[in-house]
Parts: structure tokens; sequence; C-alpha cells
């Protein structure tokens, strides 16, 4: 994706970048507290995760 040119709102606006930065979010946090033993962060997150997602789905 060609970021030159682009707001920040285009690219909170992009569908594509924020199926990327979810599925970063679950590998790179929950997925990795979970792992490491800390299944209450893990859950934390996941309902940031939520929060998130929420956002998401208002600006589309």
């Amino acid at each position: 994706m060609k970021l030159e040119g682009k707001t920040f709102h285009d690219l909170m606006n992009n569908e594509d970048l924020q199926k990327h930065f979810l599925e970063q979010y679950d590998a790179l946090l929950i997925k990795k507290l979970k792992r490491l033993g800390y299944p209450e962060a893990a859950l934390a997150h996941a309902e940031i995760r939520k929060r998130i997602t929420s956002e998401f789905e208002l600006l589309n």
C-alpha cells in the first residue's frame, strides 16, 4: 500500500490495515500472554481488542 499522501483518517478507515492490526494484536499480545501463563492479562487484552474492533466498525 502506498502511504505517501495518506492521512491518519485514510489509514484508520482502511479495512486491510485494520485486519492486519488486529491479527498482530492477537499474535503479539493475547496469544503470547496466554503462552507465558498470564491468562488474566490475556483476557484483559481480549476485552481491549473487542473495544478496538467496535471502534473500527464505527469508522466503517
